[in-house]
């Protein structure tokens, strides 16, 4: 079983100082805390929140080349895509870790968060008023299963007196 730490890892391969700060914060890769703010690592590295944003897309284009050259990491990625896809599309965030864990050992979400967002092999749909954390493999799925839904509620709520 791979371990996820030596993936994270091999991902910042490359990565100066400052853009590796950034990712482990905004990721909580260092294991200590949930992700940060933009604003607040900018704050601690005394840079504007556009500056930090800036440094993450340049340093999410490395880490995606770092990830596309490691085997193992396309392994647990196509297996993760092909749990998602075997579940139409979409599947709700902690059923997804759950899976992972079973493919890299130490595996948690925020690990799974910068893996999907890195490869952009699937993709994470945060909390919102109306829907828990999923990852969805495709825009099309994600419409797929809006429509799914609100068809369902608005079906149940034709029936709220029944």
């Amino acid at each position: 079983m791979a371990s996820i730490i030596k993936l994270i890892n091999s991902a910042l391969l490359g990565l100066n100082p400052r853009q590796k700060e950034v990712i482990t914060a905004r990721f909580g890769l260092d294991g200590q805390q949930d992700g940060e703010t933009l604003a607040a690592i900018g704050e601690r590295l005394n840079v504007t929140r556009e500056r930090v944003r800036q440094i993450e897309n340049g340093a999410i284009i490395l880490v995606k080349a770092n990830i596309t050259k490691n085997p193992e990491a396309g392994i647990i990625l196509d297996k993760v895509k092909k749990y998602i896809v075997s579940r139409g599309g979409v599947a709700k965030k902690s059923d997804v870790v759950k899976f992972a864990s079973s493919l890299a050992s130490g595996i948690r979400e925020n690990h799974l968060d910068f893996l999907a967002e890195a490869s952009g092999v699937f993709n994470l749909y945060r909390e919102d008023d109306a829907f828990d954390p999923f990852y969805y493999v495709t825009e099309k799925d994600l419409k797929t299963a809006r429509t799914f839904v609100d068809g369902w509620v608005n079906f149940l709520k034709s029936r709220k007196e029944k």
